[in-house]
């Protein structure tokens, strides 16, 4: 996908003027517009599904995605969020547009606003808002005006949104992987750029799980700077990025529990997709007795690619 992200934050203007006072805070020009429709973030645009509930189309039913999705995962923050389009019958039937895209400053406010009625607001999330349509596919001058959601129960909410200023983003660096406790049911995924999550959705396909197989090394290969102290040990387990363990099911096989059926994970997913590597890999445990697979070790960055690269290595077969 495709999206426009201006060099120009625009700062908060009042909600009674987009002109006048508020030029000197957005200096956007075009059509002022006000529109209604569901967040959506992009990588639950990009890969198709909701991560929250992957049998479900994103643009077929948004109004399903939760707000933990949409403010606690920082995949899906970092993508950046879109106002999604009602269908219409100049759309095709049933399927939502992206109809504008907000601001890296914008997705903040909106994310506040969101995580502030989520003692109450269950999934869902819509917003009302006025903006400056400039041809661009991102909004300008937004200011957000109504917030609507669903509860728990089915009840539908809505509140007024006071104006407040846009923050403005501070650089960071690319996100690292790094050793992590083992994850939690229910845990945020890994953050990752929103180019990497536009990357990794689309281009995971499933693939046949193969057999074991061993092919011997003339040199084993390790991580340099190695200065530990401890207890030497072997271990032999399945490779699993963190990101998948995080999720609970498989990100090229939604159906399969990651702990559960680890041997369905495609070598493809493994290596090729940008934020399952980023997250870091562990080595599972097998299992003692009937039950899943639990994280034995997790891996250093280094160790992580010096895997990755074996991984690379052995695809062909």
């Amino acid at each position: 996908m495709h999206r426009v992200i201006s060099a120009l934050l625009c700062l908060w203007v009042a909600l009674t003027s987009l002109s006048g006072a508020a030029a000197a805070a957005c200096t956007a020009s075009g059509t002022t517009v006000t529109v209604r429709g569901y967040v959506m973030d992009n990588f639950c645009i990009d890969r198709g599904t909701l991560l929250d509930a992957p049998s479900v189309q994103t643009l077929q039913n948004p109004e399903v995605h939760t707000i933990h999705c949409l403010v606690d995962v920082p995949v899906c923050v970092n993508s950046g969020y879109a106002i999604l389009e009602r269908p219409t019958a100049t759309i095709r039937s049933s399927i939502y547009q992206v109809k504008y895209q907000l601001s890296t400053a914008d997705t903040l406010l909106v994310k506040d606003v969101a995580n502030s009625e989520r003692s109450r607001a269950n999934r869902g999330m819509e917003v009302e808002v006025t903006g400056v349509d400039d041809g661009s596919l991102e909004l300008k001058c937004v200011v957000l005006q109504r917030g609507f959601a669903v509860t728990s129960s089915g009840a539908a909410i809505e509140w007024a949104i006071a104006p407040s200023p846009s923050p403005t983003p501070t650089p960071s660096p690319a996100p690292t992987p790094s050793p992590a406790a083992t994850p939690s049911p229910g845990q945020a995924s890994p953050s990752v750029s929103p180019s990497s999550a536009a990357q990794a959705s689309p281009a995971v396909t499933p693939s046949p799980a193969a057999s074991p197989s061993v092919s011997p090394s003339p040199r084993p290969k390790v991580a340099p700077g190695c200065t530990a102290s401890g207890t030497t040990v072997t271990v032999r387990g399945y490779v699993m990025d963190n990101f998948c363990i995080d999720r609970g099911t498989l990100l090229d096989a939604p159906s399969v529990q990651t702990l559960r059926n680890p041997e369905l994970h495609s070598i493809h997913c493994l290596v090729d997709v940008s934020v399952c590597v980023n997250s870091g890999y562990a080595i599972l445990e097998r299992p003692t007795a009937t039950g899943d697979y639990r994280v034995k070790y997790q891996l250093s960055t280094a160790d992580t690619h010096v895997v990755r690269d074996q991984v690379e290595a052995e695809r062909s077969r």
